[in-house]
């Protein structure tokens, strides 16, 4: 065989060899990547999938370092919770036979001592205007039933642990310190409510009354009802006014969680009221009745309480005798001001959040 002849052949054949084999490496090394991006890209779509789906869409980095905080964030919320559950009151058992004489020996008398005790905002200490804070039917010896022992007995307690706050905070007389009553209405159907005049008007109440509601309103992870009990208590006061910032102060830093709503004030001395302010004068003291000046409903519903009060104090010490009248409220020193040392007819409401221990684990 004559291979020079078949010389050229022979080279562009083995070219074509080499280039072929190149060419199916190329091939099959391309499919090969191809195959591995293919994967590589099916999984990023699964891990955006999954993070998609779940609560939080951050990279995956992010993701880990959010979990980290969320569990720093339980564990710190976890904290907060024990140390309210240790600030709050636990009322002591009581059984039903042992109740009056809880009340008698034991809860008013520490109330009362402590409010002889408490010179602050009065050098015969707190003047108190119900001594036995609605009590009397249990002195008499009307019991509770078994039923109502620890609802009343958390009551009691926190009327013991926060009147005597009260008192040494610096107030001069406690006028009531009461469950709150039921909310009623009272307007006629159809009609509208009163407006809040502008002597009480808070950024709620000068809100305009007809606003459009969103659609949809996110609703909470967890209503307050679910952590949450409250005791609502309905406070009446007299006290100065440069002790009024420490009673307010001293409320605050209860271990309990308090909240201080609706709160009215308004000076001690009637000289002072505005007219619309000022009650007509009783009938049958000689006094010259003024004319009627028209008064916002609403400060009027808010001051009756203090204006009743006031007048049946006026009236108690004038049909009192003599040796067995009330000490006067307030500061000897303070009383010789005509000016700048009045006490203030405070009242407000009082709201006590107990945390519920069911709520730890949520």
């Amino acid at each position: 065989m004559n291979w020079k002849k078949y010389k050229l052949l022979i080279v562009v054949g083995a070219i074509c060899v080499l280039v072929s084999g190149g060419l199916i490496y190329w091939i099959l090394r391309s499919r090969g990547q191809t195959s591995q991006h293919r994967d590589e890209v099916t999984r990023l779509q699964n891990e955006k999938d999954r993070l998609t789906r779940g609560e939080i869409y951050p990279s995956p980095e992010n993701y880990g370092t959010l979990r980290e905080d969320f569990e720093l964030l339980i564990e710190r919320r976890n904290a907060l919770r024990e140390v309210i559950l240790g600030g709050q009151i636990t009322p002591p058992q009581m059984s039903r036979a042992r109740f009056g004489d809880y009340v008698r020996t034991d809860l008013l008398p520490a109330i009362r001592d402590g409010a002889l005790a408490a010179t602050l905002g009065g050098e015969h200490g707190v003047t108190l205007r119900e001594p036995t804070f609605g009590l009397q039917r249990f002195i008499d010896g009307d019991l509770p039933e078994p039923g109502e022992l620890p609802e009343l007995m958390l009551r009691l307690e926190l009327t013991r642990q926060i009147t005597l706050d009260l008192f040494e905070s610096g107030i001069s007389e406690l006028i009531a310190f009461a469950p709150k009553a039921p909310a009623t209405e009272t307007r006629r159907p159809g009609t509208a409510r009163p407006a809040a005049d502008a002597m009480f008007a808070t950024r709620q109440t000068q809100r305009t009354t007809v606003r459009q509601e969103p659609a949809e309103e996110p609703e909470p992870a967890v209503s307050k009802e679910a952590l949450f009990d409250q005791v609502t208590f309905t406070v009446s006061l007299r006290v100065y006014e440069d002790f009024f910032w420490n009673m307010l102060n001293t409320l605050a830093a209860n271990e309990n969680q308090l909240v201080v709503s609706n709160l009215r004030m308004t000076n001690g001395n009637r000289e002072l009221w505005p007219a619309y302010l000022r009650p007509p004068a009783a009938a049958g003291t000689g006094e010259r009745e003024r004319p009627a000046t028209p008064r916002p409903r609403d400060a009027q519903d808010r001051l009756g309480l203090l204006e009743a009060l006031e007048r049946s104090e006026r009236v108690d010490r004038t049909t009192t005798p003599t040796e067995s009248r009330v000490p006067l409220v307030g500061l000897d020193e303070r009383r010789l001001k005509t000016t700048g040392g009045e006490l203030l007819f405070v009242t407000f409401d009082l709201i006590v959040y107990r945390l519920k221990p069911a709520a730890q684990g949520s």
